[in-house]
């Protein structure tokens, strides 16, 4: 079984990403997991993004529209 990372903030993804710099970053990783099941994926671990609160937004900027990378579409 290959390593899944879980940061909870964006300082903790940072030390990850500094610790295994080859793992595949995955939000919901729907994907991910078909390929890994089909055998076309290969990588040493994962960084798993959904626990990061400061990725999990939808800002209106006024001239733009910043969306994190784990914001929903309800949100």
């Amino acid at each position: 079984m290959k390593p899944v990372l879980l940061p909870r903030s964006l300082e903790e993804l940072w030390q990850c990403l500094e610790d295994a710099p080859s793992a595949l970053l995955y939000a919901g990783g729907t994907d991910v997991l078909v390929k890994v099941r089909k055998g076309l994926e290969s990588v040493p671990g994962y960084i798993c993004l959904e626990r990061i609160e400061e990725l999990r937004v939808v800002v209106d900027l006024g001239e733009s529209i910043r969306i994190g990378a784990t914001a929903t579409y309800a949100q």
